[in-house]
């Protein structure tokens, strides 16, 4: 007994020292990295229960339901890709439009999603018939009674084409939620992890697709850095950019007793909320030549 208590508190200490210790990791020569006060991501700086919009972005393979579940300070409904893919594999009515349309000699109720070439032809099936908006409106039409407390919501997106942002965006306006509360936490990661990521995914993305999705969202991030794209139009949250190269950029300490936790996460906040982007920032400059290098095909 005394042995498993001593156990407990040897564990108990260890997570108090890492929290303590948790930093975002040195990007420029003579900056000394962003101390955070606990292992979260939080927005405006809390965690708020209600009324807010958080965005996933990042490539297939980059790790977001990682930074989800261990590093993201909100709850919320989740929505996804992949629960679209399951709903359209099951619906007779996008049937019946495939069916007078170029995809007529696609049958989604014969579609394997474990098989990549299946997932990449349904993925294409989606993004050209626009059903992915349909959804989003769905989506939000489940929230519309509600007055004063909205639920959070978190999309897991990749933002490889910005359109996304800007129908999450126009349609969370409408229904009630403000700029201010719309967030982005873009997840990067090494385009050679998340190739190895994929394959051990249960629905895996062709790599030729994976590696198009990462330098589309390549792109799209440092576009956003130039100031290429008035996010402020769309989003006035707080705006995290994660590097999550496992062994490099994050670890995790296991435990005797089986418990784990964050002893080491490379994250950045490059946006406040109700703030401006600094473009001239160093710190923003030395983030985008690591996007360059973990990104380069």
């Amino acid at each position: 007994m005394h042995m498993k208590l001593n156990s407990l508190i040897k564990e108990l200490e260890s997570i108090e020292v890492a929290i303590k210790n948790f930093t975002s990791i040195d990007l420029s020569e003579g900056y000394n990295g962003e101390t955070l006060n606990e292992t979260l991501i939080t927005f405006g700086n809390s965690r708020p229960n209600y009324n807010q919009i958080v965005i996933m972005a990042g490539g297939s393979g980059s790790g977001k339901g990682f930074v989800l579940k261990n590093l993201v300070g909100v709850t919320g409904k989740i929505f996804d890709v992949d629960k679209l893919k399951d709903f359209a594999l099951k619906s007779s009515v996008l049937q019946k439009k495939l069916d007078d349309s170029n995809y007529s000699n696609v049958n989604l109720f014969n579609l394997d999603l474990n098989n990549p070439k299946d997932n990449d032809i349904l993925h294409k099936v989606l993004q050209d018939i626009k059903l992915d908006s349909k959804m989003f409106n769905n989506m939000f039409s489940e929230v519309i009674s509600y007055s004063n407390n909205k639920p959070n919501l978190i999309f897991d997106v990749t933002l490889g084409n910005l359109n996304r942002l800007f129908d999450i965006s126009e349609m969370a306006q409408t229904f009630g939620y403000k700029k201010e509360n719309i967030h982005i936490v873009w997840v990067v990661n090494d385009i050679k992890t998340a190739i190895e990521q994929n394959k051990t995914r249960g629905r895996q993305v062709p790599e030729d697709r994976l590696k198009e999705i990462h330098s589309k969202v390549k792109h799209s991030l440092i576009g956003i850095f130039k100031n290429e794209l008035d996010i402020k139009k769309y989003m006035n949250g707080d705006f995290w950019v994660v590097f999550n190269k496992k062994g490099s950029d994050t670890d995790i300490e296991h435990s005797d007793l089986g418990g784990s936790y964050i002893s080491k996460a490379n994250v950045f906040k490059i946006k406040e909320q109700g703030k401006n982007f600094d473009s001239d920032n160093e710190i923003l400059y030395n983030i985008t030549n690591k996007i360059n290098d973990y990104i380069k095909l």
